[in-house]
């Protein structure tokens, strides 16, 4: 058995405590936040993360909607390819079922920040709470899951940025339905997003390039009715719900250093153009697992074995795409008219 620190209690953060924990080890797992809910909108896992969630006891189906396919269209409304194998929920919905009865396997300690760590011996030290009570806790091994701006990443690599995309997202739920199809319109400048759920309920997000004009979501010209009458009800949503964010990036995969690993934005943080996102931070977790099934000595190569090659592709293919769909270069505009993915006279 070991004893195993986790920092941060987002998706992948829970999904490799409880994971951990029915392996055998000793876990705690630290969340700076306090409760009160997740904050997000939606997402889409592939269904080996559903799978691998269910292995765990953690049926997420019944709260999430399976997409047929996640179609790529353009202005015109037409598919112009897509993937299937995806199913939609929310990242509240999700947040639930994995927190669900996990008091009973971790020791769950909500608004205790990890501030500091160092290695000692063959163990890690690690403080945390806020100045005046602050508390250490001696552990075999630290899992950084908390996230784009990682405490745990800037100790173990401060060399590596964050890139800006030069996007921003602005995205939330909407009590409406947009027919059952799931699907990204791409109109050379903006790219409009609908992805049904469950209940009513359908996922819509903007993506546009940053400018220095107003922060408000403006309407999305040139799109057919169904992508106006989304981008209509995300502007109709209470300030609270609908989410801004410019979209950022982590420069490469930092998977971790001796008895310290990462996972999750933590690790890789990338720009969601493929969705891929949070089925990354449970095949991360799933992978870390395993890599310390054979001990402790070299967790850290096995675990980057495991994942690099994979994650890194995927890395610079959502980079890539981001650029190909917002770049006002005539060499990606003509690419966009031969694919109908550019508003005519454009």
């Amino acid at each position: 058995m070991v004893d195993i620190l986790v920092a941060g209690a987002g998706i992948g953060g829970t999904t490799v405590a409880r994971l951990l924990a029915r392996a055998g080890h000793r876990v705690t797992l630290l969340e700076r936040a306090s409760g009160g809910g997740a904050p997000g909108a939606g997402l889409v896992l592939t269904d080996t993360s559903l799978r691998t969630l269910a292995a765990a006891g953690v049926d997420v189906r019944p709260a999430a909607r399976a997409l047929p396919v996640l179609q790529l269209t353009g202005p015109d409304g037409r598919g112009r390819g897509g993937v299937r194998g995806r199913s939609a929920l929310t990242r509240p919905d999700l947040a639930a079922h994995l927190t669900e009865g996990l008091d009973g396997l971790v020791d769950v300690r909500l608004g205790e920040a990890l501030t500091g760590l160092h290695p000692e011996g063959s163990g890690v030290v690690c403080v945390s709470g806020p100045e005046g009570a602050r508390r250490e806790h001696r552990v075999d091994l630290v899992v950084g899951a908390d996230g784009l701006r990682s405490t745990v990443r800037r100790t173990v690599d401060p060399t590596v940025p964050l890139r800006s995309a030069g996007q921003v997202c602005w995205r939330g739920i909407v009590h409406h339905e947009f027919g059952d199809r799931a699907s990204e319109l791409w109109t050379g400048r903006d790219r409009v997003g609908i992805v049904p759920l469950t209940a009513g309920r359908s996922y819509v997000f903007v993506v546009r390039p940053v400018d220095p004009g107003p922060p408000d979501l403006s309407p999305v010209p040139g799109v057919p009715g169904r992508e106006a009458a989304a981008v209509r009800a995300l502007q109709a949503l209470p300030p609270a719900e609908l989410l801004r964010h410019d979209l950022l990036e982590l420069d490469r995969p930092v998977w971790g250093t001796g008895r310290v690993l990462l996972l999750g934005d933590a690790a890789h943080a990338m720009t969601p153009n493929t969705g891929l996102g949070a089925a990354f931070a449970i095949e991360d977790a799933v992978a870390l697992v395993r890599s310390l099934a054979d001990g402790l000595d070299g967790v850290t190569r096995r675990y980057r074995s495991a994942r690099h090659r994979r994650v890194r592709t995927v890395q610079l293919v959502s980079r890539a795409a981001g650029r190909l769909a917002h770049s006002p270069h005539p060499a990606a505009r003509r690419v966009r008219r031969s694919l109908g993915l550019q508003v005519p006279g454009r």
